[in-house]
């Protein structure tokens, strides 16, 4: 593997803020059917979109709220609060593959599935929406999608062995021949 500087990958600014603006009208709205009588169901209609704003306003302004760093040592992931769910040393991956989940508006989504030796304690949020399977743990695709997401963890995972998603074997062991 070739030295790479350390990133750190974040959720789109654009995906944020739209999130954030989608809130804030809903919540607006709530706030109207409140007004015009509604009150049960204005208020937990109020309740559920202040917790989405208070989820866009962290993603938005929390330097570590869902972000992954990924450097020659491993990587590592945070949750929506900015705590580290898992520091995975690159000697430690197995596997990498494909998790389906959901994302916004209930749309089939395509994560990228890790599985350590020894095994990680599963943490997380949203593990109830993800079909882990034998995974670990798993990134979100928010930072450019499935295949985008791969290839960067490739570009940093040295030739350990990890196996990896039908056809994407053959390719990073060309780019990283093993010594």
């Amino acid at each position: 593997m070739s030295a790479r500087e350390p990133l750190t990958l974040r959720p789109g600014r654009a995906r944020v803020v739209t999130g954030l603006i989608g809130s804030t009208v809903l919540m607006a709205i709530s706030i109207g059917a409140l007004t015009c009588g509604a009150l049960v169901v204005g208020l937990l209609a109020l309740v559920i979109f202040a917790l989405f704003f208070l989820a866009y306003a962290l993603r938005l302004l929390h330097p570590r709220s869902r972000a992954t760093r990924l450097d020659a040592e491993g990587f590592r992931v945070w949750s929506i609060r900015g705590q580290l769910l898992y520091t995975v040393p690159w000697e430690r991956v197995a596997e990498l593959g494909s998790v389906p989940s959901y994302g916004a508006w209930g749309r089939a989504a395509e994560l990228v599935g890790f599985r350590c030796e020894p095994r990680l304690a599963r943490r997380g949020c949203h593990l109830a929406r993800r079909q882990l399977g034998d995974f670990d743990g798993c990134l979100p695709d928010y930072y450019g999608g499935f295949d985008a997401t791969l290839e960067l963890m490739l570009e940093y995972l040295p030739h350990t062995g990890a196996r990896t998603p039908s056809g994407l074997d053959a390719a990073h062991q060309e780019a990283d021949p093993a010594p």
